[in-house]
Parts: structure tokens; C-alpha cells; sequence
């Protein structure tokens, strides 16, 4: 089955914007929990707060993988693309 995607550069650009700002915003939580916990060890909030960002990053690039394979494969037709 495949997929059809119209301006798909810019969705694709998108995609992997948003994971590089998953992963930033992943890397800033575990910087902001260091500078805070510096002689004890972090609350259960602190750690499940960092877990959720690496989750969601974690989660987005799987899935951005998952949009490259799909591509590679011919299972989606990139319509108007311009990749440079």
C-alpha cells in the first residue's frame, strides 16, 4: 500500500526538526538536572520528568526511521520534492 506525499521536502524537513529539538530539549532537561542536584541525587519527579523527554525523543526518532525505511522502500511517493 503506498502513501502519497505532496510537498513532502518540507515534511520531511519538519520531522527532522522536530526530532533535533526533542533531542535538545532531552539534553537541556539532563543539564538543568545536573546544575540543580549537585551533592544529592534526583527526585522521583526530576527522574520522571527526564524520562519523559527521553521517551518522547526516543519515540520520535524511531519513527522518523520508520518514515526513512518507508521511503527507501517505495512504500511513499515523495511528490514535490526538491532534495538537495
Amino acid at each position: 500500500i503506498g502513501v502519497r506525499l505532496v510537498g513532502s521536502e518540507m515534511c520531511i524537513r519538519d520531522r527532522v526538526n522536530m526530532v533535533a529539538n526533542s533531542r535538545a530539549a532531552y539534553i537541556g532537561a539532563l543539564m538543568k538536572l545536573s546544575n540543580s542536584t549537585s551533592d544529592s541525587s534526583p527526585t522521583i519527579k526530576e527522574m520522571n520528568q527526564l524520562r519523559e523527554k527521553r521517551t518522547e525523543f526516543e519515540e520520535l526518532v524511531a519513527a522518523t526511521n520508520a518514515l526513512e525505511v518507508a521511503i527507501e522502500r517505495g512504500y511513499v511517493d515523495i511528490i514535490g520534492a526538491r532534495l538537495e
